[in-house]
């Protein structure tokens, strides 16, 4: 459903000086609108100011227009007049103007139907005139489109789109480019929600909707909430096959959702991709000074990977070891903790075992490759490296005193930037490095969706 709002001149239905139609006419007769509220000044203690009889004589003349099959004859006509005493007083028509528009917009949501605003700034005194950007610029107005209609001595075209970027739009797209090297993707969906709201762009409308849904998605991922961020992100390829000038951005959604179906899948155990997810999502924790899950990732990637490589060299399940494929291996491992007179009492390997027995008991090249490998920090001189092995066990113990497990302790930068270089290399060594190499949520691919505000090239500003 079209609605149109228009204040009422002095000139409409038409102008004296031309024989023309007015603004408000000749919009009405180029969008065929479903509902037309004219607002006229009321009349008051100033009846030289008030158009209620314009808007009248207009209300009349759209409805003569509506027998001879020019206006559609389901439009329906509403004067809703302005109680103000001086219609070029800013404080006085922007409190009363706001009220109006608030009370139409109610009535709307009442109806089963969904609805288009439509708003003519060519019509009224001036600072009516300039009172719908203000609006639609304060998110009062959702998703309206502005028009002009040119005065009747100029030639062509009479109707034309507003075309206008707010001062807020740039703030908001400001905030997004903030919020994305910080990878706040909630944060970045409500602005992409906002900017929908407020734009008189239809195609910043449209595309910020879709990007809300996009950025919900990546939120949800971040949140490790993967069946909730495959759903959106599922809807939004939909949309992209309904939409054609969304479909720039498909084969990188697909790419993503591809991802995200292989997280949903390997749920139980760890594989490349859930051990991989876990380092990037360490990574955009660090990025938002989130050092504490920075810690708290690093602990269950280097775990999952200890027990990635038992089960892939050793096939050994470390969570159930009466499950493993290789039950002399198994025997082993435990014979070397039965030496050091530990026992294992719940049929699995506590994260400290599974280490002492990939380094001890099975002399595990790669481990002994892992705790050899010489890791750069930032303490210090420049250039300086420690050892994997004493770091490791320099960050276990910070873990450990740190409110990420048993004390109170908070941590720091530098604990949490350690974590991300031991977590690289335990990956990298014990895994696969070529888990590290396509990040599904790089800033290239965040700013590579962005993209799509850029208006379509096919798409023309004309009318």
């Amino acid at each position: 459903m079209k609605v149109l709002f228009s204040f009422v001149g002095k000139q409409d239905p038409y102008s004296d000086a031309t024989g023309e139609e007015g603004s408000a006419v000749t919009l009405c007769r180029f969008l065929q609108p479903d509902l037309f509220y004219l607002m006229p000044t009321a009349e008051g203690p100033a009846p030289a100011d008030s158009t209620t009889k314009q808007a009248q004589e207009t209300s009349d003349y759209l409805v003569s227009e509506q027998k001879t099959g020019k206006i559609q004859l389901q439009m329906k006509i509403h004067i809703r007049p302005i109680s103000v005493t001086d219609p070029t007083d800013y404080l006085q028509i922007m409190p009363s103007i706001r009220r109006l528009v608030s009370e139409v917009l109610n009535e709307l949501g009442t109806l089963s139907e969904d609805f288009t605003l439509h708003a003519n700034c060519s019509s009224g005194t001036p600072q009516l005139k300039g009172i719908w950007p203000i609006l639609a610029n304060a998110g009062l107005l959702p998703r309206c489109t502005l028009w002009q209609v040119r005065n009747p001595i100029h030639k062509g075209d009479r109707v034309t789109r507003l075309q206008t970027t707010y001062l807020e739009e740039e703030n908001i797209l400001d905030r997004i480019k903030h919020n994305l090297s910080d990878s706040l993707f909630g944060a970045i969906a409500g602005e992409f929600g906002h900017l929908a709201k407020i734009s008189c762009d239809p195609w910043r409308q449209s595309s910020g909707l879709f990007l809300k849904q996009v950025f919900s998605a990546y939120h949800a991922w971040d949140l490790i909430q993967y069946d909730q961020a495959s759903d959106l992100l599922r809807h939004a390829l939909l949309e992209t096959e309904k939409e054609t000038s969304l479909g720039r951005i498909a084969p990188l959604l697909k790419k993503q959702f591809s991802v995200l179906e292989k997280l949903k899948r390997d749920g139980s155990k760890e594989t490349k991709a859930n051990l991989g997810d876990i380092y990037y999502n360490a990574q955009r924790c660090f990025q938002r000074y989130n050092y504490a899950d920075t810690l708290a990732r690093f602990r269950r990637c280097y775990e999952g990977a200890l027990y990635w490589r038992f089960r892939e060299e050793y096939k050994i399940e470390p969570t159930n070891l009466e499950r493993s494929r290789n039950q002399g291996n198994v025997r082993a491992a435990l014979a070397y903790l039965q030496a050091k007179g530990i026992g294992v009492e719940r049929n699995d390997l506590k994260m400290h075992f599974a280490a002492s027995i990939l380094e001890f008991g099975f002399q595990d090249p790669q481990f002994l490759r892992l705790l050899e490998t010489m890791v750069p920090i930032n303490e210090g001189a420049p250039g300086r490296t420690i050892s994997a092995r004493e770091l490791l066990r320099d960050l276990i113990n910070s873990r450990n005193q740190s409110i990420v497990a048993h004390g109170m302790m908070p941590v720091n930068r530098l604990d949490a930037e350690t974590a991300l270089q031991l977590m690289k290399a335990t990956l990298t060594i014990l895994v696969d490095p070529a888990i590290l190499e396509k990040p599904p949520l790089s800033q290239e691919n965040l700013r590579q969706v962005i993209s799509l505000l850029d208006p379509p090239i096919t798409k023309s500003t004309k009318v």
